[in-house]
């Protein structure tokens, strides 16, 4: 049995040296990212550091880290931020709200539903 803890023990060694790599590699992309001015969200880091969208996810830190550094990222340059009235992607919500013009009469009238009495099935 000391053959099979010690084969225990290197496997755990080894997960334990991937996983510090892999906080690594997520902390040099989220560096990269920083330095370059390029937006920190976790599909950017994951791409940028060669880690999974769910690795990011499931490391406390790590997660922290990169919302607290998304939410804190200026509006891209020539662009206004989406709720301010100037800004096309403002519109959508104004869009959406708007009911769109019925030209035929039958769709402005209510769809029937077809259901039958209990009582006359009896």
């Amino acid at each position: 049995m000391p053959a099979d803890q010690d084969k225990i023990a290197t496997l755990r060694q080894a997960a334990a040296a991937k996983r510090e790599a892999a906080t690594a590699r997520a902390e040099t992309g989220i560096r990269k990212l920083t330095k370059t001015g390029q937006p920190v969200t976790f599909r950017g880091v994951a791409a940028a550091s060669g880690v999974s969208v769910d690795f990011l996810y499931r490391h406390p830190e790590l997660r922290a880290r990169i919302e607290r550094l998304r939410g804190r990222q200026p509006a891209p340059a020539g662009r206004a931020p989406a709720s301010e009235p100037g800004n096309p992607g403002s519109r959508c919500a104004g869009t959406l709200a708007t009911p769109l013009p019925a030209t035929d009469p039958a769709a402005r009238r209510p769809r029937r539903r077809h259901v039958k009495d209990a009582s006359s099935t009896m």
